[in-house]
């Protein structure tokens, strides 16, 4: 799991910080695979390895990666505890309305965001907006916050091996323009902190 400081600007310079920690990992990772990265702090999209879970050989899904190295879990008082299924978003089709699938689905994954959906924002009222707060302000999707909430932290997409399958694969450089358009549309429909649901 993630040791270094939690709340960073994911600029370029610290992006390879954290890709030498992995890389010189004691014990090592027996894994990693390869996934579009949207850091707070970035100029630009780039492609950075997730590791599996130390004890772990291989990754099936999301589940098994310690996306914690790139999406750090903060500082504050139960940072370990958000829910989950609030800062995931599994993309089968695309566009979303699209009815035929895509050939590899992707997940995207998110820092906690200040106001989820109304259900949330009551049961957990200054939890979320702490908890994002201490992450800076991703300025890569400024034009998608305009208007509304700034997005904080930093965003991740992996790879699936089929349409809908939990099998994983690296994302290339290829994959950068799908995932873009992807994560864009999903924060201005505000589907990223508010959907549980697959698209």
């Amino acid at each position: 799991m993630n040791t270094l400081p939690t709340t960073p600007l994911y600029d370029e310079a610290y992006q390879s910080r954290v890709a030498s920690a992995i890389h010189d990992s004691s014990p090592p990772f027996a894994k990693s695979y390869g996934a579009v990265f949207y850091g707070a702090g970035a100029t630009s999209p780039s492609i950075i390895q997730v590791p599996v879970f130390l004890g772990l050989l291989d990754a099936t899904t999301p589940d098994h990666l310690d996306l914690t190295w790139w999406i750090p879990l903060g500082g504050c008082p139960n940072a370990s505890s958000f829910d989950v299924a609030q800062t995931r978003l599994k993309v089968t089709h695309w566009p979303f309305e699209f009815p035929k699938p895509l050939t590899h689905g992707y997940t995207v994954c998110w820092t906690p965001q200040p106001y989820p959906d109304e259900k949330q924002s009551h049961a957990h009222p200054d939890w979320y907006r702490t908890f994002s707060t201490r992450h800076p302000v991703n300025a890569l999707f400024e034009r998608e916050s305009a208007g509304g909430v700034p997005f904080h932290g930093n965003v991740v997409v992996v790879k699936h091996a089929g349409h809908s399958s939990e099998g994983l694969i690296d994302a290339e450089l290829g994959d950068i323009g799908i995932t873009s358009a992807i994560v864009s549309r999903a924060i201005e429909e505000r589907l990223v902190g508010n959907r549980t649901f697959h698209y």
